[in-house]
């Protein structure tokens, strides 16, 4: 789950620069990033958890069909969306240990 973020920025940066592949290669690595954290989330059955990283992935397809389209207004939005969800989740289900790592709840 560590390298959602670093891909959701990389995202971020390819579709500020108008770049289809880039977009492209990034919604796919995160569709695989969040098929990894629907499997954790799975083996805990935490429902909520799974229903968000669904809406998730759904950020992700509105990014790669913007991309595709030329619509980078459209992969901007879904990317926003995206971040969304994930401070949603990681609100609910992620917890700061004192030593500056998550873990979660």
């Amino acid at each position: 789950m560590q390298q959602i973020s670093p891909a959701s920025a990389a995202l971020r940066t390819a579709a500020g620069a108008s770049d289809a592949a880039a977009v492209k290669a990034k919604t796919a690595e995160l569709k695989k990033l969040f098929g990894d954290a629907q499997a954790v989330f799975q083996g805990r059955n935490i429902l909520t958890a799974m229903l968000l990283i669904a809406d998730a992935n759904k950020a992700v397809d509105a990014a790669a069909a913007g991309a595709a389209a030329g619509k980078w207004e459209e992969v901007t939005a879904a990317n926003t969306a995206l971040g969304q969800v994930c401070t949603t989740c990681h609100t609910a289900h992620r917890e700061r240990m004192d030593d500056g790592t998550f873990r979660i709840k």
